[in-house]
């Protein structure tokens, strides 16, 4: 609790993170690249352009005809980092980029391991439920439960 330990917390999980990306970038996860991490300072792949940075799904005008690809890109992330044995944790509209017509995931200091944590399963369905409800407003409805079996069929290989 002292400021020195809250340091030390903080230092540990931006280096979390960035080990975590790292490990998902080479797996072939839609993120942005993780250029560097530790010291409580995490630099990554900008996504954007030269007039402003990518908005996060919650904010970004999708036309209807484009969503479905982007859930089924989306969904496909979640099952590769399943296989990866890795669960987003808080995974969201608000945890996602959209940029020309593709998502980026990121923020993932919250992540977990599929097996090793005792909630991974339960995340990795909260994950998939929060991503399955935001595209409902598009008129595209997929069965969670579904896609957790997907998922779990995938980190099982």
């Amino acid at each position: 609790g002292t400021n020195y330990g809250k340091q030390v917390m903080t230092g540990n999980w931006f280096d979390t993170e960035f080990v975590a990306m790292r490990k998902l970038w080479l797996a072939g996860a839609d993120i942005p690249y993780p250029l560097s991490g530790g010291g409580g300072v995490m630099v990554m792949q900008f996504i954007g352009d030269w007039d402003r940075a990518a908005p996060r799904l919650i904010d970004a005008r999708i036309e209807r005809e484009k969503a479905e690809p982007l859930l089924e890109q989306i969904l496909w992330n979640v099952r590769l980092l399943a296989r990866e044995e890795t669960v987003h944790g808080d995974l969201s509209a608000y945890n996602v980029l959209f940029w020309e017509e593709r998502a980026w995931i990121i923020d993932f200091p919250q992540s977990v391991n599929l097996f090793h944590n005792q909630y991974g399963v339960e995340f990795l369905l909260r994950d998939i439920v929060n991503v399955c409800n935001f595209f409902k407003r598009f008129g595209i409805v997929r069965d969670p439960q579904e896609e957790l079996a997907l998922a779990l069929a995938e980190a099982y290989g």
